[in-house]
């Protein structure tokens, strides 16, 4: 007998984003096989609160070209207090009870305070595994400065084939580039650490 998972889909959000990322739940909401996964659908609020909306995807779908947004609730969801207990729980009018014993976390938060590595840090912090890029390469795709950055540093390694094609898209060749290149940390993963020097490039 297959043991049934518990995936917590996260959406909505602090940014601009809020109702795009509720849509694009609806559609992670439906794709989830039900027959293996019980699904925790966890809405955060404009004003940050984490709390427990419908798992039904027909309710995130849009409606006459008007996207959902998360509805205010009581029922608020509690991460765990401890990194590595899988138990969250929910406080109602006062009460905590528990809620689910989460085997993943599903983000589909769209901008800030979601796709930039914040909320990636968060649950790593709390040993929380989760679907998608890590916190280094979300902070990093989600600037396109440091993105380009990033990518032309990478492509200067290769031949020099590739190294005139980057010329032609703007990025600096390796014989441009005199000073070590300094990896590209997220200062939401990095706080407290310095960023450690590559190697000086060829």
């Amino acid at each position: 007998m297959t043991t049934r998972g518990t995936v917590a889909v996260l959406f909505g959000g602090r940014s601009s984003e809020h109702e795009v990322s509720c849509t694009t739940a609806g559609g992670v909401l439906g794709a989830i096989d039900r027959d293996r996964w019980d699904v925790l659908a966890v809405g955060i609020g404009r004003d940050g609160s984490w709390t427990v909306q419908s798992d039904n995807p027909a309710e995130w779908a849009l409606s006459d070209g008007e996207m959902r947004h998360v509805e205010p609730s009581e029922r608020r969801v509690l991460l765990p207090a401890v990194a590595g207990d899988r138990q969250w729980s929910v406080e109602s009018g006062g009460i905590v009870s528990p809620l689910a014993l989460v085997d993943v976390a599903f983000p589909v938060l769209h901008g800030p305070w979601g796709e930039d590595g914040t909320i990636q840090g968060a649950l790593e912090l709390l040993d929380v595994r989760y679907v998608g890029a890590g916190v280094l390469a979300s902070a990093v795709g989600m600037d396109k400065q440091f993105m380009k950055a990033t990518s032309c540093s990478a492509l200067a390694r290769h031949s020099s084939r590739v190294a005139r094609r980057s010329r032609r898209s703007g990025c600096p060749s390796s014989s441009s580039r005199r000073a070590p290149a300094q990896a590209w940390e997220s200062p939401a993963s990095t706080r407290g650490r310095r960023s450690t020097p590559r190697s000086r490039m060829p």
